[in-house]
């Protein structure tokens, strides 16, 4: 399986973005308009990275990818509100809400393969 992103370093943290000749399969928010627009709304979901780090994905199958901003990195709001303002502008009217815990890492359970997330579907 060849990999499809890669993570440069900015002054902060490092943002996930995708290798020259993926971005054409993946979508952007204007993409994501334009399906909601013709009745294809794609399955949307925003996971808390950080307190102030909220990635936007879509589902494509079983996998998720990410929605790129228009520089062609996965997009990144800055707060739960706003990534939930931004979908609804696009005609989104659901999404879930995925936070990922590192409790079982820091308890040492993290063999144990369970997912460890806190999951809400959020109407907008």
């Amino acid at each position: 399986m060849q990999r499809i992103l890669t993570f440069l370093k900015d002054s902060r943290i490092t943002t996930p973005t995708l290798q020259p000749g993926f971005q054409e399969n993946h979508l952007n928010i204007e993409k994501v308009k334009s399906l909601v627009e013709q009745g294809h709304a794609p399955a949307i979901e925003v996971h808390s990275i950080d307190p102030n780090i909220y990635l936007v994905y879509y589902k494509d199958g079983e996998n998720i990818r990410p929605v790129l901003d228009k520089q062609g990195k996965t997009l990144r709001c800055k707060s739960r509100t706003s990534a939930f303002l931004l979908l609804r502008e696009t005609g989104i009217c659901v999404t879930d809400f995925v936070h990922q815990t590192a409790y079982d890492e820091m308890i040492g359970f993290a063999h144990s393969g369970q997912k460890t997330e806190l999951r809400e579907t959020i109407e907008l």
